[in-house]
């Protein structure tokens, strides 16, 4: 019993590693898609992977009256849903979406301050989506 704990304890290990690993490097890329704010505009949201498998990205969209830029850290990725802090020029907030099976696409939402996801769950949000080139 002792040997066949050890056993799937590694198994575990490494299918999660494994898993943790080539799913954040589906993730990177640039995606086209919807960012509402104020309105619904046009978005483009680049992810990226670091050599030590963090995500990071960066984002624009086309505003009332220009082109408005910010990014996202502190991302972390569980399954298939990834949690980020977006930051421009406006403040930070929560950034939360959810990908499809094969990180093509996403759909979620970003929130007006930090912990408001938290605090008010999926019912306040601003939607946010994407499509990968």
């Amino acid at each position: 019993m002792k040997i066949l704990t050890h056993y799937f304890l590694t198994f575990t290990i490494i299918f999660f590693t494994t898993y943790s690993s080539s799913a954040s490097e589906n993730i990177d890329g640039i995606y086209k898609g919807q960012i509402w704010s104020n309105g619904n505009y046009p978005g483009k949201t680049v992810f990226s992977v670091s050599l030590d498998g963090k995500i990071s990205g960066h984002y624009e969209f086309k505003g009332v009256n220009e082109i408005e830029t910010g990014k996202l850290d502190s991302c972390n990725l569980v399954k298939q849903t990834l949690s980020c802090i977006w930051t421009d020029p406006y403040g930070s907030g929560d950034f939360r979406v959810k990908f499809s099976q094969d990180f093509r696409t996403f759909s979620g939402k970003w929130f007006d301050e930090v912990g408001d996801f938290k605090k008010y769950g999926e019912r306040v949000g601003h939607h946010w989506n994407g499509k990968k080139l």
